[in-house]
Formats: C-alpha cells, sequence, structure tokens
C-alpha cells in the first residue's frame, strides 16, 4: 500500500512531521511551513535534489508542526469547546415549548455533526487554514451569542420575562 510502505505515503510523513514537530516544540516551523520543511529537513533531500516536500495530509498534525504544541492544542481545543458549548446549548433547549428553541437545538446539533465530520476528514487532509474551520468556529458562536441576546422564557408557558 502506497500510504503504508512508499517514502511519500502518509505514515512517513506523519512521522516525519512529529519529528519536526520535536525539533521545534514552541513556535513551530511557521504557518504554511509544513511543505518548506519537508523539502528541507526531510532525510530524502539530503541525497535527492529533486525531492519536494510533501504536504501534512493531517489537519492536526499540520497546525502542530506549524505552529508548536501550543498551537496544536489551541486548534484541538478550539474545536472541542465548540463541541462542548454547542451540546451545552442543546441540552438547555431541548423539551424548551418554544419553536424556535426547537429549531435552535437542531441547528446545535448540525454544527456538532458538522464539526466531527470536519475533524475525521482533517485527519486525513491539511486543512488547518482553510475556510472551513473558521466557518464552523464562528457559526458555533454565532448561535450561542444569538441565545445570548434573547429574553429569558419562562420555562413550562414559553412566556417571555421581562
Amino acid at each position: 500500500d502506497y500510504n503504508t510502505q512508499s517514502e511519500t505515503g502518509r505514515l512517513q510523513i506523519w512521522t516525519r512531521g512529529l519529528k519536526y514537530a520535536q525539533d521545534r516544540p514552541l513556535l513551530g516551523v511557521g504557518i504554511l511551513g509544513f511543505e518548506v520543511a519537508d523539502h528541507l529537513m526531510a532525510p530524502q533531500a539530503a541525497t535527492d535534489p529533486r525531492w519536494f516536500g510533501k504536504s501534512a495530509h493531517n489537519s492536526l498534525l499540520q497546525a502542530t508542526v506549524e505552529s508548536g504544541y501550543p498551537g496544536g492544542l489551541l486548534f484541538l481545543a478550539t474545536f472541542l469547546t465548540a463541541i462542548y458549548r454547542m451540546w451545552r446549548l442543546r441540552r438547555r433547549l431541548t423539551g424548551s415549548p418554544s419553536p424556535h428553541d426547537r429549531n435552535n437545538a437542531v441547528l446545535a446539533d448540525l454544527i456538532i455533526s458538522a464539526i466531527l465530520v470536519y475533524l475525521v476528514g482533517g485527519f486525513f487532509l491539511s486543512q488547518a487554514y482553510g475556510p472551513m474551520p473558521v466557518t464552523l468556529i464562528a457559526m458555533a458562536a454565532g448561535l450561542e451569542l444569538s441565545r445570548l441576546r434573547q429574553p429569558p422564557t419562562h420555562p413550562r408557558r414559553g412566556l417571555t420575562i421581562g
């Protein structure tokens, strides 16, 4: 299998990426620098002048190598925080008599699902800085902020208080 046996397969790229992260744990190699680092630091670069750097093929590894361990943890924590906050919002809205609240609970579920799908797909793609992660986090933040601006409702009758 290409991904397990080739020097340009995913497992070899991930192994080299982990080495790059260990070599520069605090600041990484720089944003969008994985391919440059692979071009300059891979063992193949010393023996093959035609060697080109490969992309990370993993969004978390890309973020970690390019921005260091703190950046990789922040990247992952952003998604985990968004999932947790959407889950908490969904729990709070489920069972509400208000159709608006029920719709927002469904929207929170959809945002959680979209984030999980991105994380699974991002395990095999270098998409750490694409538009999708920013969009997903913005959608989660927007839904939560829209709920904070609404007046609270009476838990049993769906009446606005205040």
